[in-house]
C-alpha cells in the first residue's frame, strides 16, 4: 500500500522534502513505518533506542493521522496520510486555569 507522509521542521531537513511517499505492505501499522522511515533515513530518529516503546517514541515525534495523534498499533491504509510532527511541550490544561484564575494586586 502506498500512503504518503507530512514531515514538519526539524525533519524536513534530515529527509530533504516535507512530502513523502511510503510504500508499506497492507495491513502495516504506525510501528512498521517508523521502522521504515528509520531505516531509508537513519538521521531521522538518531537517538531512539526502542521504537516499540510509544512513551519513548512521542519524546521524539508525534505522528498525527485524520486530526489525531495516533497509538504506535494503528493501522495504516491505503493512500492515508500521516503528519509527522515534532514533540510539542508548554501550554496549559484550560481547566486548570479556570480554577485557578484570580485576580491578584
Amino acid at each position: 500500500m502506498r500512503i504518503e507522509v507530512h514531515l514538519h521542521p526539524p525533519f524536513t531537513q534530515v529527509v530533504g522534502t516535507r512530502t513523502l511517499p511510503v510504500e508499506l505492505p497492507d495491513g502495516a501499522s504506525l510501528l512498521d513505518l517508523i521502522e521504515r522511515l528509520r531505516m531509508d533515513y537513519p538521521n531521522l530518529f538518531p537517538s531512539l533506542r526502542s521504537p516499540e516503546r510509544e512513551e519513548e517514541v512521542r519524546s521524539f515525534a508525534i505522528f498525527v493521522g485524520g486530526g489525531e495523534v495516533l497509538p504506535l498499533s494503528y493501522k495504516l491504509r491505503e493512500g492515508e496520510v500521516i503528519e509527522i510532527y515534532p514533540p510539542l511541550s508548554g501550554g496549559v490544561v484550560p481547566k486548570l486555569v479556570q480554577k485557578t484564575r484570580r485576580l491578584i494586586c
